[in-house]
């Protein structure tokens, strides 16, 4: 066989297993209902209830209008809040997009994932009136602390929901 034709042999395949993954990991989806909203993953046991808790507790306050308290609240007692050029950009860029999209309304958990039990990460949209914001946020057990926010992460891409970030 030629180097070309083995080539495309290969890449072929390569395709047709990453259709096939897709198609099984699609089966495997369950749905939940949150506080929130809804939760997508194959994990049926759903992300923490103390970082949905969180999370909207966060959300809540920011609907009404209190986004300074919220971002205060959600990073309490983590390396983040230490920075203030992370709090003062994170508020920045809450009052930039409400100024954009208009107030936020409410907010849906597009997905969740579980690395450990220790570990996890979920994704929202903040529902404006305009335009929907991406929120990814990362939470992390301690073992002293118990859950507490180690990243967030917000931006107008939310066309990334529909794959990894």
């Amino acid at each position: 066989m030629t180097y070309r034709l083995r080539f495309i042999i290969l890449t072929s395949l390569v395709y047709f297993v990453g259709i096939i993954s897709v198609y099984a990991q699609q089966d495997s989806l369950t749905i939940q209902k949150t506080n929130g909203g809804t939760v997508s993953n194959s994990q049926s046991d759903g992300p923490p209830r103390e970082v949905i808790n969180i999370t909207d507790v966060f959300f809540k306050s920011v609907i009404k209008g209190d986004a300074k308290r919220a971002l205060e609240r959600l990073l309490k007692e983590t390396r983040m809040a230490e920075k203030e050029e992370t709090m003062k950009g994170l508020l920045e860029t809450v009052k930039r997009a409400n100024e954009i999209y208009g107030d936020i309304r409410n907010y849906e958990v597009v997905s969740y994932e579980n690395l450990s039990a220790s570990f996890t990460r979920l994704r929202c949209i903040a529902l404006h009136p305009d335009f929907p914001m991406r929120w990814v946020f990362t939470f992390y057990r301690s073992p002293v602390k118990g859950w507490v926010t180690i990243n967030v992460k917000l931006d107008d891409d939310s066309q990334y929901l529909f794959s990894e970030d």
